[in-house]
């Protein structure tokens, strides 16, 4: 699954919630950064192959990057592609 955006208000297509921030998916769901940082993804291994997950703002904070950032602004800052991919758990 691949963050392509963010919207400001709205409710979580996983779990019903009302939300504040919003996460676009590339799939058309609209999903809570909290439903996204739990359960929707796998965790994530580090280089010595402890798993761990990235909290909810990290989340917010991608989804508005690919919102509101051009690719290049991203690039230029260290964030690729891959940094908005993630694994379905």
């Amino acid at each position: 699954m691949v963050i392509v955006g963010y919207e400001h208000g709205g409710r979580c297509d996983h779990c019903g919630r009302s939300l504040k921030h919003v996460i676009k998916l590339d799939d058309g769901r609209k999903v809570g950064a909290q439903c996204l940082a739990n359960k929707l993804t796998k965790p994530l291994k580090d280089r010595y192959g402890r798993e761990f997950r990235l909290p909810a703002s990290c989340f917010v904070d991608r989804a508005k990057m690919a919102e509101y950032w051009s690719p290049e602004k991203c690039g230029a800052n260290g964030f690729g592609p891959e940094q908005f991919k993630f694994e379905e758990g």
